[in-house]
């Protein structure tokens, strides 16, 4: 099986709308049931279950192409960022602002070079207004 170069992943990742790339991130959060199972937040607190409210937007903010440095060093990873963003009425004026203000955290996919998933990384803003949380039991 001939493994895809660099070059091949950005055609194949250009060739793409932004549309189509945030939709592989609704589809994932769909797939979690909107909930992140043992999220460690910036000040070493953990929580059992994150829970995103809905409806939420996702916005891609980057995306890059690696190189396995371990392992096979053909194989290829995608790495998609994303901002989640609670969908709440906007006026146009205050759009901009309001999207920066309102971004609840980050998701980052990271997928092999045929778009399947490998991993995720996740940035929350726990005080979030759009999260709810579950400390485990004996908290």
């Amino acid at each position: 099986m001939l493994q895809p170069t660099m070059n091949q992943i950005w055609e194949n990742l250009e060739k793409l709308s932004i549309t189509s790339l945030e939709f592989i991130a609704i589809e994932h959060l769909q797939y979690s049931n909107f909930k992140i199972f043992g999220y460690w937040d910036e000040n070493d607190n953990f929580y059992d279950e994150v829970i995103l409210k809905q409806p939420l937007y996702v916005d891609l903010a980057s995306y890059s192409v690696g190189k396995n440095l371990q392992g096979n060093p053909q194989e290829y990873w995608i790495k998609l960022k994303f901002l989640l963003i609670p969908d709440v009425e906007i006026s146009a004026e205050s759009e901009k602002s309001l999207i920066t203000d309102n971004t609840i955290g980050e998701m980052t996919l990271i997928l092999d070079a045929n778009f399947k998933f490998i991993d995720e990384i996740w940035s929350i803003d726990i005080n979030s207004p759009f999260i709810i949380t579950q400390f485990p039991k004996n908290h």
